[in-house]
C-alpha cells in the first residue's frame, strides 16, 4: 500500500528494488494519475486501486507470476 502507517509504500519498494527483483503489486486508495505514475516509477510491475474486485486481483497476480517465470534470468526448458 501506498498509505502505509509510519512510511510511504514507494519509499519502501525503492528500497527493496536496490536489493530485489521480486513481483510486487501496490493495492492503495490513491486513483490519481499521478500516483500511479509514481507507482510505476518506482518499480511496481502493477498498481492496483481500492475497492478492487478479488477475482481481478488474482488475474493480474497470475499475469505478474507468468512473466516473472518467464522474464531475465527464468530458467528456460530446453
Amino acid at each position: 500500500d501506498v498509505m502505509l502507517p509510519g512510511r510511504d509504500g514507494s519509499q519502501v519498494l525503492r528500497r527493496l528494488r536496490q536489493t530485489s527483483q521480486v513481483p510486487v503489486t501496490m493495492h492503495t486508495a490513491r486513483d490519481e494519475e499521478v500516483d500511479r505514475l509514481i507507482g510505476s516509477t518506482t518499480g511496481s510491475d502493477d498498481y492496483v486501486t481500492k475497492p478492487f474486485s478479488p477475482s481481478e486481483l488474482a488475474l493480474r497476480v497470475r499475469a505478474i507470476l507468468r512473466r516473472a517465470e518467464s522474464g531475465p534470468g527464468a530458467e528456460q526448458d530446453a
